[in-house]
């Protein structure tokens, strides 16, 4: 090893200390949600403490802890740090946390973690590591919408979920890796499913890659009166596991996804909208969001006059890992305004719904990145998949309704957007 190689290992590991909140000596508290609002307030009093919200309890950090002094009260479990100091972070991402550390709190697709050493490790396209921010909310449930909308519900109930599994099925009969042989036979089968849709404006647009060219399927249908108003569909279509080559399935990550593109494709062609609809398949998502990069980019090259309201991403909407049928929203707080509009779409009261502002790792994030609405529709067990970016994930881990159900908010709401 030379003196470079050296240099840029200290530096890697410095980073890792310095991202982290470091916890001297310290102490954390679990609290239930239900007594959030006495633990926030404790936090306040006590200089060097902190608070982070979950989905279902609230972590508090301490410097130090005095047992008559418990933040939250009697139901507070008090643990001690790992080691002192103790490293804390947020880390984003499905399957095994860093070696040697545990899991403290959840919410959306973010988990604090503590670690007794600085984790180093590069970020990539499906996991993160940040510092922790303290005093924040991960996640937060929603409530129905107190007035459903008849037309909405017209749209919701033509959706066929035989339809949508049959599609999931076909999808995962393909390795469908960005690079691999057997993906040019999945946008195939796309692009002739779009081009059978009365309406459809279908293209196939390619764009380069590290390792040659992937394409786009775009499928557009012109809005019948207010043509400039433009909302955006997307789902990715490609999929990876440990056998990219010959073995990646995806059912859910994201055939699931896809064929709720090919079903929304079909209602709203069926019942055309006054605004106009573009239904992206991307490529190249699992590389690092490059299809829908590429999509964008060429979008404002072009100084359309056309103008994108907003964008609706579904990324793993049919797995279940309880007996809970929830789906996540995770945006950015600059798309509060359609968070809204969502949520005055949202009739079904065996779905539940929860919101996340930080987002990550699909392909709503090059969106929010250049100030335009957009959200992930995600199932919320995201964290627990086991079959995550494995030959397993197949059909049979996809639960039968609650992906149309998902399909069904996005229906509602889009016909509340584009009528």
């Amino acid at each position: 090893m030379n003196f470079g190689q050296i240099l840029q290992g200290l530096i890697v590991f410095l980073s890792a200390f310095t991202s982290a909140t470091c916890l001297c000596a310290g102490f954390f508290g679990l609290a239930p949600l239900s007594e959030a609002s006495q633990v926030k307030a404790w936090v306040a009093k006590h200089p060097g403490s902190y608070w982070v919200e979950g989905e279902d309890r609230i972590l508090i950090g301490m410097d130090r802890w005095e047992a008559q002094d418990t933040p939250g009260g009697s139901r507070t479990v008090v643990i001690e740090a790992a080691a002192r100091p103790s490293m804390v972070y947020f880390y984003q991402g499905s399957g095994p946390l860093p070696a040697q550390s545990r899991e403290l709190v959840r919410g959306g697709r973010t988990r604090v973690i503590e670690s007794p050493r600085p984790i180093v490790m590069p970020d990539d396209h499906h996991h993160r590591l940040r510092p922790l921010q303290p005093n924040v909310r991960l996640v937060q449930k929603l409530p129905l919408a107190p007035h459903p909308r008849m037309k909405i519900n017209s749209i919701s109930a033509a959706l066929d979920a035989d339809t949508w599994r049959s599609d999931v099925d076909e999808l995962s009969r393909f390795s469908r890796y960005t690079y691999g042989p057997e993906i040019e036979a999945s946008r195939i089968l796309l692009t002739n499913r779009f081009r059978n849709l009365p309406g459809l404006q279908v293209e196939e647009v390619s764009f380069p890659t590290p390792r040659g060219m992937a394409t786009n399927i775009v499928a557009k249908l012109p809005g019948r009166s207010r043509p400039d108003e433009v909302y955006v569909v997307g789902a990715h279509y490609d999929s990876t596991s440990e056998r990219p080559l010959d073995q990646a399935p995806g059912a859910e990550d994201n055939a699931s996804g896809v064929a709720g593109l090919l079903t929304l494709a079909r209602i709203f062609a069926d019942q055309p909208p006054e605004a106009t609809l573009i239904f992206v398949a991307f490529s190249g998502e699992e590389q690092g969001m490059l299809g829908s990069r590429a999509w964008l980019d060429a979008w404002l090259r072009e100084s359309r006059t056309q103008q994108i309201h907003s964008v609706f991403i579904m990324d793993m909407i049919g797995y279940s890992g309880d007996a809970e049928l929830d789906c996540l929203l995770e945006t950015s707080a600059a798309s509060r305004p359609f968070l809204d509009q969502i949520r005055a779409a949202h009739v079904d009261s065996e779905l539940v719904l929860s919101e996340s502002l930080d987002y990550w790792g699909s392909d709503h994030v090059p969106f929010l990145d250049r100030k335009i609405p957009a959200v992930l529709f995600i199932e919320n067990d995201y964290l627990d998949y086991p079959a995550y970016h494995r030959s397993t994930d197949t059909l049979d881990k996809i639960h039968p309704i609650l992906g149309p159900k998902i399909l069904g908010l996005i229906g509602q709401t889009i016909g509340s957007l584009a009528y």
